[in-house]
């Protein structure tokens, strides 16, 4: 894993590596290791994890990592998508990523975050990501609390300020 090299599972592999096979839904590397190729199967749950992500589908990416034991390498990645997520502004994915490692204060508090986007665009039809209180809750979240206060103070929420 990229963003995480202290979590990722290395398989030494001796020899030449003289090409990547790929057929089905499997995916191989082939080495020569002299007289003889050795072939090291690699693991098609990861791959198309990072096909997901790549490609934006971060929903698709939590239902392949979903599939997966925890291990240091799938938590690594679930971390990974929990930070794409919080980017690409997916709330509800970034949601599962933090029940899924155990952040249970993180995907709680995205939780309520959720629940009052669907308040406020219920009251309002406007998109509520784009909300004064929605933004400052994610300031909060990103631990900007400056930019939280200012937030809620510009729009007059003296007692919102107050209570973060």
């Amino acid at each position: 894993h990229i963003d995480s090299p202290d979590k990722v599972t290395v398989v030494p592999v001796k020899g030449d590596v003289v090409e990547i096979e790929r057929a089905d839904d499997h995916t191989q590397v082939i080495v020569d290791v002299g007289v003889n190729h050795v072939m090291h199967p690699l693991d098609e749950a990861l791959i198309a994890f990072g096909a997901a992500v790549d490609g934006g589908e971060l929903e698709e990416a939590a239902d392949k990592l979903a599939r997966l034991e925890m291990s240091p390498e799938t938590e690594a990645m679930w971390e990974q998508l929990s930070q794409v997520a919080i980017e690409a502004e997916e709330l509800q994915v970034a949601e599962r990523c933090y029940a899924a490692v155990g952040a249970a204060a993180k995907a709680r508090y995205l939780h309520k975050v959720v629940r009052l986007m669907a308040k406020i665009e219920a009251e309002t039809g406007q998109d509520a990501l784009r909300h004064f209180q929605v933004q400052a809750k994610l300031a909060v979240l990103n631990r900007q609390f400056k930019k939280a206060e200012l937030l809620l103070l510009q729009h007059g929420d003296v007692e919102g300020a107050m209570e973060m």
